[in-house]
Formats: structure tokens, C-alpha cells, sequence
């Protein structure tokens, strides 16, 4: 289990509940067995605060060296328990906050945002999770992490720190790009309160993407000089 409830954080109603099965395909069905028994125990312990459960199933060899989910390594690094089977975390890679992570991490920011800006549009095919579509209200919490994700990326810039809870990336965001701050307390209500409009959901990033981006490249531009 990693995130917030793993590291004793959670805050409802933003926090969710986030488990990843590494699997070894031969033991796949033993595996899936240990997680809805892992499901139905979590469900009664958390409910009614926290009632979203997301699962990612990969192999360590995925997990390591895949670049669709090169992310979860590092938060599992950083913010994970071990529920049940074998501990792989000293295999993944350490975490040491700065501008190289931020970099890792966010460096494809903008390609993220278009394809959310197309979803909102219709444009193309659907986005999917897991395999499924999902609504938009899904979308603009998706969206509304990456930003203060990625704001808090911005701050590992100047200062080497690094954090996932929401209200702290916007409080340290905030800190050294004030000039951000209705951006990402806007963010920080569409997480807790999301929106199923898509057409809202593009004002917001028409409104507000297209500068963040700017400085997210001017501060990479001006550290990539340096």
C-alpha cells in the first residue's frame, strides 16, 4: 500500500486508498486471492471516509524499467508499507529530492496536459484507467494532481524537499511561486471537489495552463543553463 494511508496521512475526503500487486505471473491467482482478502479489510477499516480503492498489478521488471509508470516506483520508495508477500523496495531506485527528480518525474508535464485538454474536447479517442473509460469528474482529479504534483516538482528547484499530500505541494508551490497561488488553490478545490463539466474544465486550463507551463519551462530553461 503506498500514499497517504500508508504513511498514516489521509485526508478525507482527497485521500484514497492506493495498492500495487507486483505479481509473478505463475502465482498470479494466489496473488489476486491476498488482494481482495487486503480489499475487504481495508473497505471496513477506512469506510466511510475513504471508500476509492486503486489498483495497480505489475511485475518488478515493469515496475523498474517501464516508462508509462515511472512515477510509482518513486512513490513507493518514498511512501509505501508492505501488506503481504516479498520486500522489493531495496530494489527500487532511491529518491533524493532536487531538480534531477523533478526533471524525471514531470519533465513530459506539457504532453500530460494536452492529452487532458484533448479528453475535455473530445478530441481522439477516450482516455482510459485500467482499461476503462471514466468520467470526467475522474479526469479533473487526475488533472488537479498532476498540477500540484508537478507544482511541488517546481519547488524541488529551490528547495530539496519532497512531499505528495496535496495541501502541502500547494503550500510549498506557493512558497517560491506566489504568483501561482489562485492557480493551485483552484487545483486544490477541483481535487476535493471535482468537477463532471468538461467545458468548465477547459476554461480552467485556458485560463491558467498555458502560464503555468511557461514557468515551469522558464525555471527547467534557466536550471538546464546553470
Amino acid at each position: 500500500m503506498r500514499g497517504s494511508v500508508a504513511t498514516g496521512k489521509a485526508k478525507p475526503p482527497i485521500s484514497d486508498i492506493d495498492l500495487v500487486l507486483v505479481v509473478d505471473y505463475e502465482r498470479l491467482d494466489a496473488a489476486k486471492g491476498y488482494f481482495n482478502a487486503i480489499v475487504t479489510d481495508l473497505v471496513h477499516k477506512y469506510a466511510p471516509d475513504i471508500t476509492e480503492i486503486d489498483l495497480t498489478v505489475t511485475t518488478i521488471d515493469v515496475l523498474l524499467y517501464d516508462s508509462d509508470i515511472k512515477n510509482l516506483k518513486i512513490y513507493m520508495k518514498y511512501q509505501s508499507v508492505l501488506l503481504r508477500g516479498v520486500d522489493i523496495l531495496n530494489e527500487l531506485p532511491g529518491v533524493y529530492p532536487g531538480p534531477y527528480l523533478a526533471m524525471y518525474m514531470y519533465g513530459d508535464l506539457e504532453s500530460e496536459l494536452k492529452s487532458l485538454e484533448r479528453q475535455f474536447s473530445r478530441i481522439g479517442e477516450p482516455k482510459t484507467y485500467q482499461n476503462k473509460e471514466r468520467p470526467d469528474s475522474f479526469w479533473c482529479v487526475w488533472m488537479m494532481r498532476t498540477i500540484l504534483r508537478s507544482a511541488m516538482a517546481l519547488s524541488m528547484f529551490e528547495d530539496s524537499y519532497f512531499t505528495q499530500d496535496l495541501q502541502e505541494c500547494n503550500r510549498m508551490a506557493k512558497k517560491y511561486y506566489p504568483e501561482l497561488s489562485d492557480f493551485l488553490d483552484e487545483s486544490l478545490r477541483l481535487a476535493i471537489e471535482p468537477s463532471n463539466d468538461a467545458n468548465y474544465l477547459l476554461d480552467f486550463m485556458h485560463r491558467y495552463v498555458a502560464e503555468y507551463l511557461q514557468t515551469w519551462n522558464r525555471r527547467r530553461e534557466r536550471w538546464l543553463v546553470s
